[in-house]
This record gives structure tokens, sequence and C-alpha cells, in this order.
């Protein structure tokens, strides 16, 4: 969205977060690598995530979900494919009275809400969510892994010397996380040991998404 690009970048130039000069050599960051600028403003820690959408929502006078500290209804994310959610970078995450809570990166997107509005039969309120957000909050439609590993983490991790590599639990937590990156067309699986779990993340297209996250107490079992 050229025009909130140009907000934002306004915003930051008035706000000293940066300089003339770093604005512009984030951008050909941008452009060179054919991603977002707010990708690469996030990822070289020039503000975070969360600081973004607001800011983002601020200028558009949308109002902003963080996903990550909202509850997230399993049953209402899958009023819509995962395909279509990814698509259109949108996430259906909940309800309240005013109707389905849609999370999107573009709330001024008016035939958007009234396509998801005649899908879910009911009327949709739209917040402003962050692609990052999205993609991290796109887990929630592989419920079924996680239900598989819940399942797996419930059985004793065995003693190696007393059990073939076969049966295993923690081979078998491996095989998972594997069989389903096959199935998602995955081209990297990334474990990344984090403060009180590891998460599991796929690069998928190119984007990275989170799909598990591993207890701490079975990291060094998993990995």
């Amino acid at each position: 969205m050229p025009g909130n690009a140009q907000k934002l970048v306004e915003f930051l130039l008035q706000g000293n977060f940066v300089t003339k000069e770093q604005i512009d050599a984030l951008q050909e960051k941008a452009r060179a690598a054919h991603r977002s600028l707010e990708d690469v403003l996030v990822e070289d820690e020039i503000i975070n995530d969360d600081q973004l959408g607001q800011i983002i929502a601020d200028l558009n006078g949308w109002k902003f979900v963080n996903l990550r500290k909202e509850p997230i209804d399993a049953a209402i994310v899958r009023l819509v494919p995962e395909s279509v959610a990814r698509e259109q970078h949108l996430l259906l995450y909940g309800e309240s009275q005013r109707g389905i809570k849609l999370a999107c990166n573009n709330p001024a997107d008016t035939p958007l809400i009234h396509m998801i509005q005649k899908r879910v039969g009911r009327p949709v309120a739209a917040f402003y969510a962050t692609v990052r957000d999205l993609n991290t909050a796109y887990r929630f439609y592989n419920r079924e892994l996680g239900t598989e590993f819940d399942q797996l983490m419930k059985q004793p991790v065995e003693d190696e010397e007393l059990v073939s590599v076969e049966d295993s639990s923690v081979v078998k937590m491996v095989d998972l996380i594997l069989t389903h990156a096959y199935e998602q067309n995955a081209s990297d699986v990334h474990i990344e040991p984090q403060q009180d779990d590891t998460a599991v993340r796929l690069r998928i297209d190119g984007v990275m998404h989170d799909v598990l996250a591993v207890p701490k107490k079975l990291h060094n079992a998993v990995i």
C-alpha cells in the first residue's frame, strides 16, 4: 500500500526514529529483497512489530489488534479457508456483539469486508493487524498438528537404550514435524529456542510461519 508506506516514512522522520539517510537505505534494502518496508523496519530493530502496527493503524484511523494478546477461537478461524486467509492477509479470530472479529492488513478494503460478511452470514468488525502478526497467527489452522504433538508429549520419553529408534516418542515427534513440513510444501524447517519454549517455524513460499511451540523441557530431546 504505497500511500500507507509514505505516511509511515513521514511519521518516522518527524518522530526522529530514523534519519533521511537511514530510511533511504532501508527502502533500498526492501526493494532489493522484494519485501515490505515494514518487514525491514522490524527486522533491523528500528521499531518492534507491535509499535509498528499501532502507528499504522493510528495514521489511517483504524482499530489495531495484536493477535498474540487476543484469545483465538479456532472454530471461527476455520470459517475462511487457510488459502484464502493467507492470500488476502486476513484472519477471523473471534466474535463480539458487533459480529465476527476480522484481523486484516487493510481494513479499508470494503469489497473484501463485504465478501467475508457474505461468507459468514454475519456482520464483521475489521481490525488492522501486521502481516508478521497474521503469519504467526496462521498456526491456528494447524490445530491437528498441535493435538497430535500434545498426545505424544503425554507419553513418557523413553530411555534410548531400552527401546528401538522406531518406537521412540521423540523420533515420532520429529517425524510428525517433518511430515507436516512436507505436506505444507515448506522449503525450510527452523527450530528456534526461546525463553519459555522452542518455536518450530516453516518457510512456505518464502515466508516464515510459526506452527508449533515445543515445551522447554523437551527441547534437548527433540533437537
